[in-house]
């Protein structure tokens, strides 16, 4: 997955963050229980997802940390693609 984004210039979260956002809490940012997409997820996931109308996703790994965002924009090219 993370391959893919890169070949199609995805932005992607790397492994440093801005100094700006070191202490941000995602509670802050983010509703309760949000939506998320895992790091290898199927289509039938992407569609569902979308169809709730969200601006972007949050990426997890199998273990549910947080590794990335994702806008849907960025989904529904991947999608068609």
């Amino acid at each position: 997955y993370a391959r893919a984004l890169r070949t199609k210039q995805v932005p992607f979260l790397g492994h440093s963050m801005p100094e700006e956002n070191l202490n941000l809490v995602g509670r802050v940012i983010m509703r309760p229980n949000p939506v998320t997409l895992t790091s290898v997820p199927t289509a039938k996931d992407v569609y569902d997802a979308l169809s709730l109308g969200y601006r972007s996703y949050p990426i997890t790994n199998l273990s549910g940390q947080l590794v990335g965002n994702i806008p849907a924009n960025f989904l529904v090219v991947l999608i068609q693609n």
